[in-house]
């Protein structure tokens, strides 16, 4: 029967390149009347299993983001099609900064109970750059520091998590790296799980989106991302963080904003990051993801200020095809 099977996706391939005279050849010894009914039902279902083709999106006039997007790098992806609509050293690795924390956050939530109690090390509490405040011995949960770490972006944060997950800030950084190469992010390399300049972690505009994706079907990270206000507490409830979104768009409620993450890094031009911002929205049946990297502006809105102009020119210049 299996054989029968087989033969008729064969007459059914046939059929559609156009080969009937062959088709009915290699039909005719096995199928006889009785059996005409059975092949209508193999052959529509290998039809129904067939995938459907989907309308190819496109950014009309993408060309002229050049000189609207003030930034180093900037990239806008569909997601649902896998498609880069627009970009501009989309496929360049560059310092990442804090948008790093996309990658960290995926590993906690993969590997970690959100109600587990971190008790916080000298090397989390005293780390530099963005932080939120944790101090040594401190005892909070994964779930807190997760919202500490995306929305405040905290650094101490990061470290936490990851001396919490993998034992060590070195073996949580061979998880991010084997993360990356399961998910194909071919243009990246993490060197520190908070994404700091001096360490050497390296993306593409590319690889943060796909990255952003991934992470956005993952409900715990979304939910997350997507907040613009939390307030977090150690276990004793006598350390309050009140938390707000860096992300400008998710913070003043952007419309369709689904979430983001900002990073910000040194001087762009003596190789540091500079402002980034990586942004979902979605309006209609659309979903876009943004990518800036280095503003031109050193201002602390000018990433989502950029990222703005991104998706009102995509939304607005966005076609399908096919």
């Amino acid at each position: 029967m299996l054989f029968k099977y087989f033969i008729l996706s064969i007459v059914l391939m046939a059929d559609i390149v156009g080969a009937s005279g062959l088709a009915r050849k290699i039909e005719q010894p096995l199928v006889d009347k009785a059996q005409a009914s059975q092949q209508v039902t193999v052959s529509q279902t290998i039809i129904n299993h067939l995938p459907v083709p989907q309308p190819v999106p496109v950014v009309e006039n993408a060309t002229q983001l050049n000189s609207l997007i003030q930034a180093q790098a900037y990239l806008l992806y569909d997601p649902d099609t896998a498609t880069v609509l627009a970009e501009k050293n989309g496929y360049t690795k560059r310092p990442i900064a804090s948008t790093t924390k996309l990658m960290t956050s995926l590993l906690v939530v993969e590997h970690d109970n959100l109600n587990s109690v971190v008790t916080v090390s000298y090397n989390a509490s005293h780390q530099l750059g963005s932080l939120v405040g944790i101090v040594q011995n401190e005892q909070i949960t994964v779930k807190n520091l997760l919202y500490a770490m995306m929305l405040d972006s905290g650094n101490d944060c990061a470290m936490a998590l990851a001396e919490f997950t993998a034992g060590s800030s070195d073996n949580f950084v061979k998880m991010m790296n084997q993360k990356a190469a399961e998910l194909g992010l071919t243009e990246t390399h993490y060197a520190d799980p908070a994404g700091y300049d001096e360490a050497g972690t390296q993306s593409s505009p590319y690889d943060v989106a796909k990255l952003m994706s991934y992470d956005l079907e993952n409900p715990t990270i979304a939910q997350v991302i997507g907040t613009a206000h939390y307030t977090a507490s150690d276990v004793t409830g006598n350390i309050v963080y009140n938390l707000d979104n860096s992300d400008q768009l998710v913070l003043n409620h952007y419309p369709g904003v689904i979430g983001g993450k900002t990073g910000t890094g040194s001087d762009p031009n003596q190789g540091g990051a500079g402002h980034v911002l990586v942004t979902a929205v979605k309006q209609g049946n659309v979903r876009l993801i943004g990518f800036i990297g280095a503003t031109y502006q050193d201002l602390y809105t000018a990433s989502a200020t950029e990222m703005t102009k991104l998706f009102q020119f995509g939304f607005a210049n966005l076609k399908t095809s096919g």
